[in-house]
């Protein structure tokens, strides 16, 4: 018994590690945005977005997203949670 849990905590230990070491390619991200983590210096995913504003043209029909801006990259400026705390003034 003390065995396995030897063995759930070492296989848990390295998915944390895995997961702060990804640097993939989502497949519904837009095109030019980055998902990466490196470890204690960059802990978020995804670090970019575009504004779009939701338009109806037609009240009896569904709406579009229109582009409002370009694509925006911050892949790393965010760094770790403490980092952005201290940019937000939080």
């Amino acid at each position: 018994r003390l065995q396995g849990l030897v063995l759930q905590a070492s296989v848990k230990a390295n998915l944390t590690l895995a997961a702060h070491g990804i640097d993939a390619t989502m497949p519904f991200s837009l095109p030019g945005i980055t998902n990466k983590m490196d470890g204690l210096k960059d802990a978020y995913l995804t670090e970019g977005g575009r504004v779009a504003q939701y338009t109806i043209t037609d009240p009896k029909a569904l709406g579009t997203f229109v582009k409002v801006s370009d694509v925006i990259n911050k892949e790393g400026a965010l760094g770790t949670y403490a980092k952005f705390q201290s940019i937000a003034g939080a």
